[in-house]
């Protein structure tokens, strides 16, 4: 839809709130205003989609005649009902307009792929990748009630989304209905989580705090066309180690219970991944110090990332981000360290941020942190999964890529049947530089405060135990 616009010089026009949240499904827009997620349909969700640059009622009523057929008439009273209410929620804003701007333009996907996917959600996740030439599934042939769930559990409803925009997944009206229902559910998700995000920053930065917004929010603002085809569960943010304190003692102020308390104090700040923490409203935020934990966190130089951060814009804000390769290999280790077998929309994020970073600094990097075993690996899967083609240098490198042995054994931690935290918390040990860290990190994880122990293990004596039965299963 691209409708040429005119308006006369001097007048009031409305547009989009510099601040407001929202996220696009089928046939509906999602804005959060107020305490509330506001849906907008049908001649609503146009309009929004009008008011991207600044536009006169006036103008704005005939779009929509035009559009729907309608007599001006009969559509004014209902544009003006609903900028009443979009105003009311803080959704729009008015201004003098000196010039004639043009309506934004809905953008459509096009793509030819070739291949069914072995894995039909895989064709989903891969759709318009460079260099994959999966088409989107049959959900016909797929089954659309077992894709519809893969979608869910993948987190594809974006995706799925623009590709039946695209035409490139055909749905009944059922089918429709379903997924707008899924992909809405997600979108208000992302809306609240956006808002908390928001919040957050606004906490840690009036403490001194400076955090970086990493994978779900900064993928889908960077990496994505459209930020509604990357929805997301949860807030990350990694802060430098010597502000963790501050930034823990300003979340427990504004009311944010952490999961679990540290081993020790200062544990976090020298040895740990971060920490978890719910709001009373039940979202999660994650603070990170590094990118994982056991091993492979051990051996990152966060520093590297805070030197010079990316940013992005959010509801009018300039938030932190990371750039080019600190960000490609953080991802790469959250898609391959994260689960034994990697979430396809996390693989889809590497290879989205690769496209567009340099293929040597991404190798130095994860080779200086020494955690290019992973890396690779987490390419090697989106090379199979979306059956890309490697002749991009970075997934060349992935291909013949040689994992040392060190590396192989570290990476047991994250992917053998009984992974879990007290393994890689053992098989970190000898990623720490020197006997003095070694020896501070044995006393933290064997004589840890009470207050850690009771949740996990009841005493101590058990917990010694199942740090005894861990060692002797990662020695076999």
């Amino acid at each position: 839809m691209g409708l040429a616009l005119t308006h006369a010089p001097g007048a009031v026009a409305w547009s989009r709130s510099a601040s407001a949240l929202w996220r696009r499904s089928l046939g509906v827009t999602y804005v959060l205003g107020g305490a509330e997620v506001v849906a907008l349909e049908g001649t609503a969700a146009a309009a929004w989609e009008l008011l991207a640059a600044p536009t006169t009622t006036d103008v704005l009523t005939g779009s929509l005649a035009e559009l729907y057929g309608e007599a001006r008439a009969t559509i004014a009273p209902e544009v003006a009902g609903l900028l009443e209410r979009l105003a009311v929620e803080g959704l729009v804003t008015r201004s003098g307009l000196d010039s004639a701007p043009a309506a934004e333009e809905l953008r459509t996907v096009t793509h030819d792929g070739s291949v069914d996917a072995v894995d039909p959600v895989a064709g989903l996740a891969g759709w318009g990748l460079p260099g994959c030439a999966l088409r989107p599934p049959d959900p016909e042939v797929a089954g659309w009630p077992a894709l519809l769930a893969s979608i869910r559990r993948e987190r594809l409803t974006g995706l799925a989304v623009a590709a039946h925009l695209a035409g490139q997944l055909a749905l009944d009206a059922d089918g429709v209905a379903d997924l707008r229902a899924a992909h809405g559910d997600a979108m208000v998700t992302c809306l609240r989580l956006e808002r908390r995000l928001l919040e957050t920053v606004d906490l840690l930065e009036g403490a001194g705090v400076e955090p970086i917004v990493i994978k779900g929010p900064s993928v889908a603002h960077r990496h994505c066309a459209d930020p509604s085809e990357r929805p997301f569960g949860d807030i990350d943010l990694l802060i430098p180690d010597t502000q963790l304190d501050a930034a823990y003692a300003v979340l427990a102020a504004a009311g944010h219970r952490r999961r679990f308390p540290e081993p020790r104090p200062g544990f976090d700040r020298r040895f740990g991944k971060g920490a978890a923490f719910v709001a009373t409203d039940g979202l999660e935020l994650d603070i990170h110090r590094t990118f994982a934990s056991g091993p492979f966190g051990m051996t990152v130089d966060a520093r590297d990332a805070h030197a010079a951060p990316a940013h992005f814009e959010l509801a009018g804000r300039r938030l932190r981000a990371l750039a080019g390769a600190p960000d490609v290999v953080s991802l790469a280790m959250h898609a391959a360290l994260g689960t034994r077998l990697p979430r396809l929309l996390n693989l889809r994020d590497v290879v989205q941020a690769a496209a567009t970073t340099d293929a040597d600094a991404v190798v130095a990097l994860a080779t200086r942190w020494r955690v290019d075993g992973p890396v690779a690996l987490a390419l090697r899967h989106a090379i199979e999964r979306f059956s890309l083609a490697t002749d991009a240098p970075l997934l060349a490198w992935a291909s013949r890529h040689e994992m040392s042995a060190m590396q192989q054994r570290a990476l047991r931690a994250y992917i053998d049947p009984d992974r879990g935290f007290a393994r890689q918390a053992l098989a970190a040990l000898p990623a720490l530089p020197t006997t003095r860290d070694r020896a501070a990190y044995v006393r933290a994880l064997l004589l840890p405060d009470r207050s850690y122990v009771t949740p996990r293990d009841a005493s101590r004596g058990r917990r010694w135990l199942r740090i005894v039965r861990t060692a002797s299963r990662a020695r076999r």
